[in-house]
C-alpha cells in the first residue's frame, strides 16, 4: 500500500531534488538488485531527494520485463523505507501500462510516471483516452511524461483534470515553454510541473 496519497505524493515531490536512479544489470542482463540497493542508498545519504523515480526512463524502464519493473519498484520502496515517494514507471500501450500500475502498487509505489506509448504517434484524442484509462485504474498518483511522440497539449491536459483527481503532474521532455506557460496558465497549481 502506498505510504503517501496522490496529493501528498505530488506536493512532496514538489518541494526538492528528484532521484532518478540507474537501474544496475549483471553481465547476464539480469536485475542487480544489490547494486542497485547500494547505489540508491548512497543516493538518499548524499541529501535526500524529494522523490525517487524507479524504473524510470533513465532507469532502463524499456529494457526490464512487467516482473522485473516490479521487482525494481519493491527494492526501491524497500531501500527508501518510506521516507520518500517512489514513483514507478509505467508504459507501452494501455494494457501493458494498466498492469504495470498494478504491480507498481503491490510492493507499495506512491505514484506512477507515465511513459510515452511505445513508437506510438497518437492524437490527443488517443492520448487522452489513455492516460484516462491509466488514472482509472489505479489509486497511486499520475505524473504524465511529456515526450517524444506523446505530447499532450495544455487543453487535453486541462480536459483530463475532472475525471483524472489522481493526475497530479507533468514531466516536460521536450523542453516546450510555451506548452508550459500555457497548461500552467489553465490549470495554475492543479499539477505538480516537473
Amino acid at each position: 500500500m502506498a505510504h503517501f496519497s496522490p496529493s501528498e505524493m505530488a506536493r512532496e515531490i514538489a518541494r526538492d531534488v528528484l532521484a532518478f536512479p540507474i537501474t544496475n544489470m549483471t553481465a547476464d542482463l539480469r536485475f542487480d538488485e544489490a547494486g542497485f540497493g547500494k547505489h540508491l542508498a548512497w543516493l538518499l545519504e548524499t541529501g535526500r531527494p524529494s522523490g525517487v523515480f524507479a524504473p524510470g526512463g533513465t532507469g532502463e524502464f524499456f529494457s526490464l520485463t512487467p516482473d522485473e519493473a516490479e521487482t525494481v519498484t519493491r527494492a526501491a520502496v524497500e531501500v527508501t523505507a518510506r521516507g520518500v515517494p517512489v514513483i514507478a514507471g509505467a508504459g507501452y500501450g494501455t494494457a501493458i501500462a494498466i498492469d504495470l500500475c498494478k504491480r507498481a502498487e503491490r510492493p507499495g509505489a506512491d505514484g506512477i510516471l507515465l511513459l510515452p506509448p511505445y513508437l506510438l504517434n497518437a492524437s490527443q484524442q488517443g492520448l487522452q483516452a489513455h492516460v484516462e484509462a491509466i488514472c482509472k485504474s489505479t489509486s497511486l498518483g499520475v505524473i504524465v511524461y511529456n515526450r517524444d511522440n506523446a505530447i499532450l497539449d495544455a487543453d487535453t491536459v486541462a480536459r483530463l483534470s475532472d475525471p483524472c483527481p489522481n493526475l497530479v503532474g507533468l514531466k516536460d521532455g521536450v523542453g516546450d515553454i510555451e506548452l508550459m506557460v500555457r497548461t500552467r496558465s489553465l490549470l495554475g497549481d492543479r499539477l505538480v510541473y516537473l
